[in-house]
């Protein structure tokens, strides 16, 4: 419904449990529609990645991958200094 739905320059984003990513890219590609940015997100630095941030749209362009790390003792709450600034606009506390 997504690729039907969207123009030439929109953009279809989603939240998904890690290990689900390689089945929607693969979906998407059959619908036309192709990975421009994937968000690998983790809880602590050292733990494995457990939702991945993924943007797609209708022209095939270079992936752009970055990480996130939630959770860090350097940032205040500790939250790490990335999330903070990603999430400050939707909670009172930051």
């Amino acid at each position: 419904s997504a690729s039907r739905l969207l123009s030439e320059e929109g953009v279809l984003s989603v939240v998904l449990p890690y290990d689900a990513a390689s089945d929607m890219v693969l979906a998407a590609a059959r619908c036309g529609l192709f990975l421009s940015r994937r968000m690998d997100v983790r809880s602590k630095a050292t733990s494995a990645p457990i939702r991945v941030l993924l943007e797609f749209g209708r022209n095939a362009v270079p992936t752009e991958r970055t990480e996130l790390t939630i959770h860090s003792p350097e940032g205040p709450f500790g939250y790490s200094p990335d999330y903070v600034a990603l999430t400050k606009d939707f909670y009172l506390k930051f």
